[in-house]
């Protein structure tokens, strides 16, 4: 890492972590110079890589030849407009909350130009500071200018790789690699901590799928899937919807019959010009997410390789995690209060990771096919 200061005077700071909280906070040797710097993390590296082969825990395979850069290219200008975009819808939708709080205020206009000034050079940097080269042992990614950030990851540290497509990517065309080591990976710059950026952003989606099954290779396994995929073995249920839209909505229901109450009692004149939009809206919401969670059924995928679970989903944004078996730590079979009510189970599976946790997990199983796929589960990671 270097921040202004280190740039000028020819310093780096190096950044060991584990996947404990003290090694984020303790685990930094600040100011070396820069020879001193690479040969403390090259050292450092050699060290994990010698202790791995020869204890022989890890699948990790070695690769010949000398680092590569970019092997798929980031879209610079795509990647550039991209952060502009999503930048400027968080801007409106902030410039209209503050127009609808104070309607008279005449300082909206600095509310919306400051942060432009701000947002629109850094946009335009971001894209060119972005980089990243494959080595024979690790992936090292680098971004940002002032601090600039180098984030080196063994490919057998590496618990989980996700794919991933948000809305402005989709209208861009544009996927991002991220990889999940379960290390509490954090800098510190400016009194502040942020989390590094372990992602490749801003690729083509064939380039995207390719460097997932490179990053597969390197770290020893194989990303070829079975010709039948396992959510056609063990599918979900059709009742997920349904589910999903009932306990979205009972909520808002709560809400809706509160606020009826309440306007009966204090707000009676305004009840019958106000009450017949407030249904058609309430319905509208309900058919719109009935639709999105049939569309969401639809695009649900989950497989295996030989060595891997794949689990997609997503309808606007698109999320696609892969977890290797040996790298597993639970799988268990769980039900909300709906779950009960439809009869349906969640099978859930992590690595040491916290995105594992949130991400993986196949949901809207019956008693049956929820706990088969647990069984499978359980006998590849015992396999592996």
């Amino acid at each position: 890492m270097q921040g202004f200061f280190d740039i000028l005077l020819r310093m780096k700071s190096v950044k060991i972590v584990t996947m404990t909280m003290l090694s984020s906070d303790a685990g930094k040797i600040p100011q070396l110079n820069i020879k001193d710097a690479e040969y403390l993390k090259n050292l450092v590296l050699e060290r994990i890589v010698s202790l791995q082969t020869a204890t022989d825990r890890f699948p990790g395979q070695k690769k010949a030849g000398t680092p590569i850069e970019n092997t798929f290219p980031i879209m610079k200008a795509r990647y550039a407009l991209s952060l502009i975009a999503s930048s400027l819808l968080f801007l409106i939708l902030f410039y209209f909350f503050v127009l609808y709080s104070f309607p008279e205020s005449t300082y909206l206009t600095i509310f919306l130009i400051i942060p432009l000034l701000l947002i629109v050079p850094g946009a335009l940097i971001m894209p060119f500071t972005t980089k990243y080269w494959l080595g024979n042992e690790n992936i090292e990614i680098q971004y940002g200018l002032l601090p600039r950030i180098r984030l080196t990851i063994l490919y057998s540290r590496i618990q989980d790789i996700i794919l991933e497509k948000g809305f402005i990517g989709r209208i861009l065309g544009l996927w991002q690699v991220k990889v999940e080591t379960g290390a509490n990976e954090e800098y510190e710059y400016g009194g502040k901590s942020y989390k590094t950026l372990n992602s490749i952003p801003a690729l083509l989606k064939d380039d995207a799928f390719m460097l997932k099954k490179l990053l597969i290779k390197s770290m020893g396994y194989g990303s070829e899937e079975g010709t039948t995929p396992l959510v056609h073995e063990i599918p979900l249920e059709g009742s997920k919807p349904l589910k999903k839209t009932i306990s979205f909505i009972v909520p808002l229901l709560i809400i809706f019959v509160i606020a009826f109450i309440i306007a009966v009692i204090y707000f009676q004149s305004y009840l019958s010009s106000v009450f017949l939009p407030a249904i058609a809206t309430f319905l509208i919401t309900l058919l719109l997410k009935f639709v999105r969670e049939l569309l969401y059924l639809r695009s649900y995928y989950y497989n295996f390789t030989t060595n891997m679970l794949i689990i997609s989903k997503g309808v606007i944004s698109i999320k696609e995690i892969s977890l290797p078996f040996d790298k597993i730590q639970n799988v268990f079979v769980d039900q909300d209060i709906f779950d009960r009510i439809f009869g349906l189970f969640d099978v859930h599976v992590s690595t040491v990771s916290e995105r594992s946790r949130m991400e993986a997990h196949i949901d809207g199983l019956s008693m049956e096919n929820a706990n088969r796929l647990k069984e499978i589960l359980l006998g590849k990671i015992k396999q592996r």
